[in-house]
């Protein structure tokens, strides 16, 4: 149950009062996750389609052809189609590869709808890289500000926001901005430990960071009933996406990806596999992929337990040295592996005289240097390999 505590002062008194969300609310808001998590993809898509006019050439016709569309357009056809799949897995046209040699795309009755959701769409073009450097820019108090910037367009969220939302199309699109804005926002705060678990509460007094934007940032939280505008304290529905905030993480970790669009269609898409001066990956920010996949599986954690409860509840002869983990991301699984069976098996109870070891391996450097830095703050001795 999702249990908030808000301070209310009535007659002059304190008053701590708890506040829950309805079985529906719940359903309500996890139905709304995912449109977020859709908008992470959609948005930048449907604004690169308009720019180009790609968006008008599917309206043109009821039926068009990809090699034909990417001929004319000088285009990479497998971007291309990844692109429009998109938009066809999102009910706005038709996939028809019934033809070996063809792939064919078929307007349906959303198809006209494009036009208008693209155009919404495409003002948000600036937010990209806010959000692709958001860390640098948010935590960084030297970073440009990007306050004006991302305010002008939070007031333009604001005002497509005002639409009849009753309309479902209308409303899957708000939701799916509003996603967009949300998802890089939430990461990069949880990643850097910035909320007050305690009390889910902002203090902007105490945030060392690019103060403009942060507060540019917590007035739009006000806006969407995120954040409670008298004492900063989460909503329950805030919280519900706070307490989620790893659900975005592996989608929003692909926006370096979504800015690459052009080169990718137009361009040199052999360009998504250079690799950073630091070696790291382009294309994707790998250390919150694998923070937000972390998160992620944790479900999948418990499937595990019982495996490694009844292994190491065994006569000590008879137990493994240890636990390796191949793939291990940023080390959350063996973490959790390994508070389980310090704190649940008799394993735990003779750690002084058959210490556990702890082997981790990603074929990934910044999962390599994830694992190491959340196991040693969690004082965790262990050995991590390529």
């Amino acid at each position: 149950m999702l249990l908030i505590s808000l301070t209310l002062r009535i007659h002059g008194l304190e008053k701590s009062i708890k506040m829950e969300l309805s079985k529906s609310e719940k359903h309500h808001l996890r139905s709304n996750l995912f449109l977020y998590i859709d908008g992470i993809a959609l948005v930048p898509t449907l604004s690169f389609l308009h720019k180009h006019n790609i968006i008008k050439q599917i309206n043109s016709k009821q039926k068009i052809d990809l090699n034909s569309l990417a001929k004319s357009l000088s285009a990479h056809s497998g971007y291309l189609a990844v692109l429009l799949r998109m938009l066809a897995s999102q009910g706005y046209i038709v996939l028809d590869n019934k033809n070996n040699e063809h792939i064919y795309f078929k307007k349906n009755d959303k198809t006209n709808e494009l036009l208008d959701l693209s155009e919404k769409c495409s003002k948000f073009d600036n937010l990209l890289d806010i959000f692709i450097n958001i860390d640098k820019y948010l935590f960084n108090s030297k970073s440009p500000s990007h306050g004006i910037i991302f305010e002008t367009i939070i007031n333009e969220f604001i005002n497509i926001s005002k639409i009849d939302q009753s309309v479902r199309t209308n409303y899957k699109l708000v939701k799916n901005i509003e996603g967009y804005i949300v998802a890089p926002i939430f990461v990069s705060m949880s990643i850097n430990r910035f909320w007050n678990k305690d009390t889910e509460s902002i203090d902007i007094k105490s945030f060392t960071g690019n103060k403009n934007l942060f507060q540019k940032i917590v007035n739009f939280f006000k806006t969407i009933d995120f954040i409670e505008k008298e004492n900063l304290t989460f909503t329950p529905k805030g919280q519900f996406y706070l307490k989620r905030s790893s659900a975005f993480g592996v989608t929003v970790s692909y926006l370096k990806t979504f800015s690459m669009i052009n080169e990718l269609v137009f361009g040199k898409p052999e360009n998504l596999w250079l690799k950073t001066h630091d070696g790291l990956e382009s294309h994707v920010d790998r250390y919150m992929n694998v923070w937000g996949s972390g998160g992620a599986h944790k479900i999948y954690f418990k499937k595990i337990d019982k495996i490694i409860l009844e292994l190491f509840n065994k006569p000590i002869e008879q137990q493994p040295l240890g636990i390796a983990d191949m793939g291990c991301g940023d080390g959350t699984l063996l973490i959790h592996l390994f508070d389980l069976i310090t704190n649940n098996t008799e394993r735990g109870k003779y750690l002084d005289r058959y210490p556990l070891h702890i082997v981790g391996a990603d074929y990934n450097k910044a999962a390599r240097i994830a694992s190491r830095e959340n196991l040693s703050s969690e004082g965790i001795k262990h050995i991590i390999i390529v």
